[in-house]
């Protein structure tokens, strides 16, 4: 325990010798191809992301090198084809059974290397597995590789300066305290976490990862892939380019409601605070209702009251027209007696005309009567003074006795009419007298009838105000029910009103939405009008931008425009302009554009701050190019635009007989509309050409660049092609639309698959702020897929078989993941 040092210093010893002993272990690429063995080793031996030289060593069974032999290799990824193409290998001069060709490793990941050997004993094929960041180096390849030449020679100085030192400061080798218990526990522990750790770099890391020493050795010995500059390239195509104004606006709420009270009370609950959202109808507060119950309770027996006069006055009613029924009735009976009194009197008149009548004939018969006796009165006489001039002459003798027989005859018969004449005057006197007795029996029988009709008139008239008076209590009567039930109504108005404001207590919500202030607090006193919470309707919810009035002039009503957040974060949300404000202010000269978009999920606030992009028009068919591609320079002796600044494209020309490079050339444009995303080509460029899209910010005219983006591959002009959808998610290029997605700012457009070897692409590069749709089609079952989710966006969505899912959302720079919802199969977009 005197020098400490001395154990430490061992023990690092050994186990930097460990070390040594663990590096040299690292071997060349083995492989089986049929009958040949082959042995792969790179140059750099460390495999990086780019171009690479491959050697392949080929032997027989008995280890012999085969010569004379035709070799082919095609490398390519395993999840995906990136237009890679198969090269014959040359042999190497001087060793025999060895060739070489160039290979291409596009992305960081694994990759198949397919071989073909045709030689003397027949032809074969094979794959063998590679990754970049993969050492390999071969012991028979010729000497150690870099990496651990490096390690080694680093290790040898670190000893050599261990010994220095123990000299220098006289220690010496302690081998009794190396062979103590402590420190060979320690030594193993050392041990056995290199051996954890070792294993875990070359079995447990992602593929294709490199360690640090490998890193360093790569960075040292990989030469630069040819061409001066890796460049990303874009067509110049023909489509539509629309137009836009962006402007930065702001969220304001549908509308805003003051919570007040209707009576005055104490505030007895009140829990809601700002942040909480309510309801339409939902109570939001109570006040104290302890001195409105009694006056309820009184109004509620002021009704009661009020029903049972009304019943009262029901039944009085019902008595009062059973009354005037029974008057109607008797009424009736003393019309009928009137009726036949009067019959009684047209009787007795009709009697009275008939004795009327015989009266005046018995007297006509009466006078008559009286003629006769008159006329046989004077015959009588006549015949009694005939008789005595008979007589005297009788007695004279003048007559004969007959002669005065028959005088006296005819005296008799004289005397007789006489005598009947007078009893016929009496029987006519007789019936005189009956006649008028019939008379004054019918006169009689007129009075006592008359007399009975006015009896009986006068008792309908009594009768009759003997009815108005019972209809009268009757009409009374209902009006007593109408007066009753009028106090019923009023006193259930007033019941009504007690329990309203009761009602009133209860504070409620008008409109669905969220509360923006709390003013008061639980026990004070409140009036009729005081405010006591705000709520603003935030769903739909109105977004607001003051406009220039240059441009308020070219947006109309039913404009699309596109809102995000003003930190670019969330989905763009597509809206249309629903008004258009008629007055502009006279010192901003700006107009208020307003469009109004559900807001179910609250994306928007009141207050908040969004970007908004208004349509204005656009061309269908116009030239066009990525906006990126588009640069300006100013000239100091002017240019093609009026203020000195120009437009210019690097325009990339394919070299004749040399693949993926191209010659780059500055050329002077003149644009038109643009989008963000597209630019209009007014003149410049034709349909087909290609331009530089990224990596072009120090080219000069004439360089010679290589495309990341295989070009040769993409059918220039098709944004819908499949293999343009399939190159433009490979990271490092520009993703092109396959349709514009929207008249204003585009969108970047992509398409993953997912399948039992993962997402497909796992890397995907888009432009940071502009909206993306970012599309997932899960291919097979055997996967863990069956939702997608984006955790940094809150976006999980579930993911059926072959119907493909779109992701929307605005990426912003950096790395945002994509799992499934597992989280076993991971994918990434590069925002850039």
């Amino acid at each position: 325990m005197r020098h400490p040092m001395k154990i430490n210093i061992l023990s690092v010893f050994i186990a930097l010798l460990c070390c040594i002993s663990a590096s040299s272990g690292f071997a060349g690429v083995p492989g089986q191809i049929g009958v040949y063995k082959v042995e792969l080793t790179t140059e750099p031996s460390v495999i990086p992301v780019g171009k690479t030289r491959l050697t392949i060593k080929v032997t027989d069974t008995s280890s012999k090198p085969v010569e004379g032999a035709l070799v082919r290799a095609l490398v390519k990824m395993t999840s995906m084809s990136m237009g890679e193409k198969e090269s014959t290998a040359i042999p190497k001069p001087g060793q025999p059974g060895v060739y070489t060709t160039e290979a291409s490793f596009g992305m960081a990941g694994s990759f198949n290397a397919a071989i073909t050997i045709e030689g003397k004993e027949g032809k074969a094929n094979g794959i063998i597995t590679l990754a970049t960041g993969q050492d390999t180096s071969s012991k028979s390849g010729g000497g150690l590789s870099p990496s651990v030449l490096i390690t080694y020679l680093f290790i040898v100085a670190f000893i050599v300066f261990i010994f220095y030192r123990m000299r220098v400061t006289g220690q010496h080798p302690n081998w009794r305290a190396v062979a103590h218990r402590s420190t060979l526990t320690g030594l193993f522990l050392i041990a056995l976490i290199f051996a954890v750790v070792l294993y875990a770099v070359n079995h447990w890391r992602r593929p294709g990862a490199m360690t640090p020493v490998e890193a360093q050795a790569m960075q040292m010995s990989t030469p630069a892939p040819p061409g001066s500059l890796p460049i990303t390239l874009a067509a110049v195509t023909r489509g539509l380019v629309a137009s836009g104004i962006h402007y930065t606006g702001q969220a304001v709420s549908f509308q805003d409601v003051n919570i007040t009270p209707r009576v005055q009370g104490w505030i007895q609950w009140m829990p809601y605070y700002v942040g909480n959202r309510v309801k339409a109808g939902q109570t939001l507060a109570k006040l104290d209702t302890s001195q409105q119950n009694p006056a309820i309770a009184v109004q509620q027996a002021g009704v009661n009251m009020a029903q049972q006069g009304v019943g009262v006055a029901q039944k009085e009613y019902q008595k009062a027209l059973a009354e005037v029924h029974f008057a109607h009735g008797e009424e009736g009976m003393r019309r009928a007696a009137i009726s036949e009194a009067q019959a009684n009197v047209a009787a007795a008149k009709e009697e009275r005309i008939g004795a009327d009548a015989v009266l005046s004939s018995a007297q006509s018969k009466v006078t008559d009567t009286q003629a006769q006796v008159q006329a046989a009165q004077a015959d009588q006489q006549y015949w009694q003074q005939e008789i005595m001039r008979e007589k005297v002459l009788l007695s004279k003798g003048a007559v004969s006795k007959d002669e005065y027989q028959r005088e006296l005859s005819q005296a008799a018969t004289a005397d007789a009419k006489v005598s009947q004449a007078q009893a016929v005057v009496k029987q006519a006197q007789a019936d005189v007298r009956a006649a008028q007795a019939a008379i004054n029996k019918a006169n009689a029988m007129i009075s006592a009838a008359g007399h009975r009709v006015e009896g009986a008139t006068s008792d309908l008239s009594t009768h009759t105000a003997h009815m108005n008076s019972a209809q009268a209590a009757a009409d009374a009567a209902r009006q007593k029910i109408a007066q009753a039930r009028s106090g019923v109504d009023q006193a259930r108005a007033m019941l009504s009103g007690a329990t309203t404001s009761r009602d009133y207590s209860e504070i409620r919500s008008l409109i669905d939405g969220v509360i923006t202030q709390r003013t008061i607090s639980p026990g004070q006193l409140v009036n009729p009008g005081q405010t006591i919470l705000k709520v603003a309707q935030i769903n739909p919810i109105r977004l607001q931008a003051n406009v220039a009035q240059e441009d308020l002039q070219n947006v109309h009503i039913g404009a699309r425009v596109m809102v995000r957040s003003q930190n670019g974060h969330g989905s763009a949300v597509i809206a249309h302009v629903t008004s258009i404000t008629p007055v502009v202010d006279p010192v901003s000269r700006t107009g208020i554009l307003e469009a109004l978009v559900p807001n179910k999920d609250s994306s928007f606030l009141p207050g908040q701050y969004v970007i908004m992009d208004i349509s204005t028009g656009a061309n269908r068919s116009v030239l066009r190019v990525p906006s990126d591609a588009v640069r300006t320079r100013t000239e100091a002796s002017g240019g093609v635009q009026a203020n000195g600044a120009i437009s210019y494209v690097w325009v990339a020309e394919p070299i004749e007989g040399e693949e993926n490079q191209f010659s780059v050339q500055a050329v002077t444009i003149e644009t038109g509309m643009s989008d963000g995303m597209k630019t209009e080509i007014v003149s410049g460029l034709k349909e087909g050409q290609r331009v530089v899209l990224n990596g072009a910010d120090y080219l000069k005219s004439g360089d010679t660049v290589s495309a990341t983006n295989d070009v040769s591959s993409t059918k220039i002009g098709t944004a819908d092609s499949k293999k343009e959808t399939g190159m433009a998610n490979m990271p490092g290029m520009t993703v092109s639309p396959a349709k514009p997605a929207s008249p204003i700012g585009g969108a970047s457009v992509a398409t993953v698959e997912v399948s039992s070897k993962g997402f497909t692409p796992d890397s995907v590069t888009l432009k940071a702020g502009v909206p993306a749709r970012l599309t997932f089609i899960r291919k097979d079952a055997q996967n863990c897929g069956t939702e997608i989710t984006m955790p940094e966006y809150g976006i999980r969505k579930p993911l059926p078989l072959n119907q493909p899912v779109v992701l929307e959302f605005t990426p912003h720079k950096g790395e945002i993941k994509f799992v499934c919802g597992m989280g076993m199969l991971k994918g990434k977009v590069l925002g850039q």
